[in-house]
């Protein structure tokens, strides 16, 4: 079972690395878009460090919330397992061990570039 999580934080530049804690392979951001991928690394845009904190959940109970949309559904590779999210390539703020090497994971945001709400469902 993945370890659920919910915080509020300002992460700095506005962005979420969800990513194979040992591969680290980011996609090109370009600044224009909610969400960036590569095979190992989802980039999630979400409200600046500026701008006041981001409500961000992991495998929170129940259904996201109704004003929120799906803006990516992946499954992502995980070759060690160990899924970490970051709020800069080097600090975690959430560490999920995999039973295998690939997730299903969910997007769900207030569909604007920056979002105040990132919430996650991984499987």
């Amino acid at each position: 079972m993945i370890a659920d999580a919910k915080m509020r934080l300002a992460p700095p530049n506005g962005l979420l690395y969800l990513m194979d804690a040992e591969h680290f392979d980011p996609p090109e951001v370009d600044g224009f878009a909610r969400l960036w991928r590569s095979e190992s690394c989802i980039i999630i845009g979400c409200r600046a460090d500026v701008d006041g904190p981001t409500e961000i959940c992991v495998n929170a109970p129940g259904a996201p919330p109704p004003d929120l949309v799906m803006v990516g559904s992946f499954d992502q590779a995980v070759p060690s397992r160990r899924l970490v999210l970051t709020i800069v390539p080097d600090t975690v703020i959430h560490q999920m061990e995999l039973e295998r090497p690939a997730a299903h994971v969910e997007v769900w945001t207030d569909g604007e570039i920056a979002s105040p709400v990132v919430w996650l469902k991984i499987t």
